[in-house]
C-alpha cells in the first residue's frame, strides 16, 4: 500500500529550533502505520516520523478482517490488582488469627 498524499495540516514542533514543521509528503505504510516527511523552515532540518494505530479505543461497527488484531484500551476502566501467581492463601500481618492446633499422638508404650 504505497497512497502517497501532500498535506501541510499536521505539524509539529522543530527539534533544534522550536519553529513549526509542516509535512511535505506523507505515505500508508501499512493499514495502522503512516509515515510523513517534516521540513522545518526555520532552521531546514529534515526528518519522517511514523504515526501509528497503538490500541482501540472503541471498536468500529464494521470490522475489518485485513486490520490486524490490536490491544483495546478504555480509560474509563479501573487496573485489577494482581492476583498471588500460587494457590496458597497470604498469611495475616498481625496476630489476630491463630492458626490451627495440629494434633500430636502420644508416643507408644512398650509393654
Amino acid at each position: 500500500m504505497t497512497r502517497t498524499t501532500k498535506s501541510r495540516n499536521a505539524g509539529m514542533a522543530c527539534p533544534h529550533c522550536a519553529e513549526r514543521m509542516v509535512v511535505r509528503t506523507s505515505q500508508q505504510v501499512t493499514l495502522t502505520v503512516r509515515e510523513a516527511e517534516y521540513s522545518c523552515g526555520g532552521c531546514g532540518f529534515r526528518c519522517v516520523s511514523q504515526l501509528s494505530i497503538i490500541r482501540v479505543l472503541r471498536q468500529p461497527d464494521v470490522l475489518n478482517p485485513e486490520v490486524p488484531r490490536l490491544p483495546f484500551s478504555n480509560p474509563n476502566l479501573q487496573w485489577s490488582r494482581a492476583k498471588p501467581a500460587n494457590d496458597d492463601a497470604p498469611l495475616p500481618a498481625n496476630d489476630d488469627e491463630v492458626p490451627p492446633r495440629v494434633a500430636v499422638a502420644a508416643p507408644l508404650r512398650p509393654g
